[in-house]
C-alpha cells in the first residue's frame, strides 16, 4: 500500500501499541508472515506485507473482522489515508 499520513500524531500513538497490533494481527490472520512499514520526509508511506500465499490472503480478507481487530483498524485508518494498493505476485527481494 502507499498513502499520506493525515494525522502523525495519531500514527506516533498506534506505533507506540504495535506489540499488541502484531499480537491481535497474528490471532486474526494467521496468514500474515509480516511487514515493513516506511514513513518518508514527504508525510507520505509505503506499507508491505507479506502472505502464506495469494489464496490465503484472499480468504483472510473475506473473514469477519472482530469488534477489536475494527477498533485497531479505525484507529489506523484515522491516521492515515490508503491511496494505492499494489500487489506484486512476484517480488524480488534481495
Amino acid at each position: 500500500m502507499q498513502g499520506r499520513v493525515t494525522d502523525a500524531e495519531k500514527l506516533a500513538g498506534i506505533e507506540a501499541r504495535t506489540p499488541a497490533f502484531e499480537a491481535v494481527m497474528r490471532r486474526y490472520r494467521p496468514d500474515v508472515l509480516g511487514g515493513v512499514i516506511a514513513r518518508h520526509p514527504d508525510g507520505t508511506y509505503t506499507d508491505v506485507v507479506y502472505f502464506t500465499s495469494e489464496t490465503q490472503a484472499r480468504q483472510g480478507e473475506g473473514q469477519e473482522v472482530p469488534a477489536d481487530v475494527q477498533a485497531m483498524f479505525g484507529d489506523l485508518m484515522a491516521a492515515i489515508a490508503i491511496d494505492e494498493y499494489l500487489d506484486l505476485k512476484d517480488p524480488w527481494l534481495r
